[in-house]
């Protein structure tokens, strides 16, 4: 993800009044992105809006949805924000144009490390996984 469509980072520079958004993502379990299901670990992007909540006074609704209809709903104007999102995921001449980005705020690498006697086990296997986040400022 290098560049996402949270436009929120622009309201701690501006004044504004606190306000009502509407987040939307995919309908899936991506944590830990996000997990708006679970009721104590709901992911990287609810902390973060969280936070920004309680300096700003704005407030979030998050609604998850089909991957295909995440655009067409920006685009219709009945949500605000879309996370993840990456100017590479969508047909630039149909939902790129008026788009703000952020700047990255979170960078993501993936992989796994299984003892060699492991190697051929399938996932129904798998008894414990650990996820590892870290927030940086700049």
């Amino acid at each position: 993800m290098r560049k996402l469509i949270i436009v929120f980072i622009l309201f701690w520079h501006f004044p504004v009044n606190a306000e009502k958004y509407i987040v939307a993502s995919q309908n899936f379990n991506y944590y830990p992105h996000y997990n708006f299901k679970s009721s104590t670990h709901k992911g990287l992007i609810h902390t973060i809006l969280q936070e920004f909540s309680a300096f700003s006074g704005h407030q979030f609704e998050y609604r998850p949805m089909p991957v295909l209809r995440l655009q067409r709903e920006l685009e219709k104007g009945r949500i605000d924000l879309i996370y993840p999102d990456n100017p590479l995921f969508n047909n630039q001449d149909i939902f790129a144009k008026g788009k703000y980005y952020s700047h990255t705020i979170v960078r993501t690498i993936g992989g796994t490390m299984v003892n060699k006697a492991d190697l051929r086990k399938d996932a129904a296997n798998i008894k414990r996984l650990g996820v590892l986040w870290v927030l940086h400022h700049n």
